[in-house]
């Protein structure tokens, strides 16, 4: 996309033609990507506070709707960034992949810790 063929006939106005395609066609990317962001950024307000309204009438500890608020906040940040780097043109899959495998790694250490946990609850009720 940036580097073009030029033909060397039409010399310096061939070079300034093909800056300024490429140019404008970098700067709607940009436009494009800070449009992204922007909307992304008010939807992520507003689920934040849809989120806090609905724990602030759930009875719950006040650490637990501090937790919940910033997992969903980090969350959604998160994919918006990665939403915002795809809008700029680079591949995302292999953030995709990333997050998944972080997901999986994160649920299999989320069991080890449970087991670990119930086999000192065992052996300290065995007792």
């Amino acid at each position: 996309m940036i580097v073009t063929a030029i033909d060397l006939s039409h010399g310096l106005e061939g070079i300034l033609n093909s800056l300024m395609t490429q140019g404008a066609a970098l700067g709607w990317t940009l436009i494009k990507a800070f449009l992204v962001f922007i909307v992304g950024r008010l939807l992520i307000n507003l689920v934040n506070k849809l989120i806090k309204r609905v724990l602030l009438k759930r009875d719950i500890d006040p650490s637990v709707k501090t937790f919940v608020g910033s997992l969903v906040n980090v969350v959604l940040t998160i994919l918006l960034i990665i939403s915002v780097v795809g809008a700029l043109g680079v591949q995302t899959t292999s953030f995709a992949a990333l997050l998944a495998s972080a997901g999986v790694a994160f649920r299999k250490l989320a069991e080890f810790c449970g087991w670990i946990d119930y086999s000192f609850v065992q052996a300290i009720q065995s007792r």
